[in-house]
């Protein structure tokens, strides 16, 4: 049972891989193991760090080479063996005696499998979290999402490079503690696209704001949307769909505009909108 609690080991692997099966001869190595230390309290990440690791039972193929962007060449000159790699997670991040975590059960398995086959001592302690289905599990998700996918949904940019372990381990970390710190699933943050041109149509349909410009009620939507729900204007003058219909006579400045800011605004405060612009008179 891991005896140290105060921050999580999160690891990502990158393993030589091919386009099809492995030449003969040849096994999947690891090539890098990216780690970082997660703090559960505050959420920050440290000690990030990618270790560069000599396969000692394959080459990386161009294939491997345009997934990772790590050559042979990179761990010839920078890549330390297997067994060196599992004394700096053990002495350097205290592996045995802290939980980990990685995406998915793939880099506990490798690790496993490399350490029986080449002989070396399993680094990690018993404790493993596997962010992957805990992420599904947390959300009711009906199937698991890949990383990039997991961050999509809660609106985390995916930092540095995808598939490469000392970039992905900091991306891992974010979605473990958003998990590990949200009770609610409901809070994830889904944010649509919404333009005050489709604003302006509905509530010309609806009779509103009928003494009102074009112009001024523009203004009053982005003070609602940007002040009031904390919506963010994402371009000031996107062209109105209706603005390519020649033959439609009713678009004027008065009227509906040719051209109209956009908005990004989290789903659930739709109904909050337009409840609002519906008691304007």
């Amino acid at each position: 049972m891991a005896k140290k609690l105060d921050k999580i080991l999160v690891v990502d692997i990158e393993a030589t891989c091919w386009e099809g099966t492995p030449p003969e001869g040849m096994s999947n190595d690891i090539i890098e193991v990216g780690i970082c230390l997660l703090d559960v309290q505050t959420g920050e990440i440290s000690d990030n760090r990618g270790i560069m690791v000599k396969p000692e039972r394959s080459t990386v193929s161009p294939f491997c080479t345009e997934l990772t962007t790590i050559t042979q060449e990179m761990l010839d000159n920078e890549g330390v063996s297997f067994k060196e790699a599992c004394r700096i997670l053990k002495q350097e991040y205290l592996s045995q005696s802290r939980a980990w975590a990685s995406f998915g059960a793939y880099d506990q398995k490798q690790f496993d499998r490399q350490c029986k086959a080449m002989g070396v001592g399993y680094p990690f302690g018993p404790s493993h979290i596997n962010v992957k289905t805990l992420y599904a599990l947390k959300h009711k998700l009906n199937h698991e999402v890949g990383m990039a996918g997991a961050l999509e949904q809660l609106n985390i940019p995916l930092e540095g490079t995808h598939h490469r372990g000392v970039d992905d381990a900091k991306n891992i970390s974010k979605i473990l503690y958003w998990t590990l710190n949200n009770e609610n699933p409901k809070t994830m943050s889904t944010k649509i696209t919404i333009g005050a041109d489709e604003l302006i149509l509905w509530l010309r349909k609806n009779n509103k704001q009928e003494g009102e410009s074009t112009i001024k009620l523009g203004r009053k939507i982005q003070k609602l949307i940007v002040d009031d729900l904390d919506g963010k204007l994402t371009t000031h003058d996107q062209e109105s769909y209706w603005a390519n219909t020649d033959e439609d006579k009713n678009i004027a400045e008065d009227n509906l505009p040719k051209t109209s800011a956009q908005y990004k605004i989290d789903i659930d405060k739709i109904s909050k909108l337009y409840q609002t612009i519906n008691d304007w008179q």
